[in-house]
């Protein structure tokens, strides 16, 4: 009996820039919610859109990634994060390598992973490097990547992070 994630419509503004709490509940085939039993961490990608019913023109994206759900009995707290400016070029990549740009608030020791659209790590080209505050340019080489499609590149220093989506051609 597999059961399924759905996301719950929670209303923010446009440009708005906060935490929001994404809740998932497990159904059953049979439509009941089930509640988890022991701790489990599974893994999602969606992305989040802005509507509106004035501008219809101007709906549109605000934001994607990988996200980590973690499913526990209890509640937790959650951490507060910084954003880390990233973008990644050329994008679609077609050669074997792609350019990640990243702007860090300050000096910090950084991860860079990279995950399909499944959520799964497929690369980690950057571990526990220290980098200065500042704007730098990271080399990534694409040819370890399994397939073409869509991957997410994330960055993390500290408590902040930022993502990227790279369309491999």
């Amino acid at each position: 009996n597999a059961t399924e994630a759905r996301l719950l419509q929670i209303p923010f503004e446009s440009r708005e820039k906060r935490e929001i709490a994404v809740r998932f509940e497990l159904i059953a085939p049979n439509g009941k919610t089930l509640q988890p039993v022991i701790p489990q961490t599974q893994y999602f990608s969606f992305y989040l859109w802005h509507s509106t019913n004035t501008k219809p023109e101007s709906d549109g994206l605000l934001g994607g990634g990988i996200f980590e759900v973690a499913v526990h009995p209890k509640p937790i707290q959650s951490n507060t994060t910084e954003s880390i400016d990233i973008t990644c070029n050329p994008n679609p990549a077609q050669g074997n390598m792609v350019t990640v740009q990243f702007a860090l608030p300050f000096a910090a020791e950084i991860q860079v992973s990279v995950y399909d659209v499944h959520g799964r790590l497929v690369l980690n080209p950057v571990q526990h490097q220290f980098y200065n505050k500042g704007v730098h340019n990271l080399p990534i080489q694409l040819q370890q990547l399994p397939a073409q499609g869509v991957y997410f590149c994330r960055i993390s220093a500290g408590n902040a992070t930022g993502i990227c989506k790279i369309v491999l051609l």
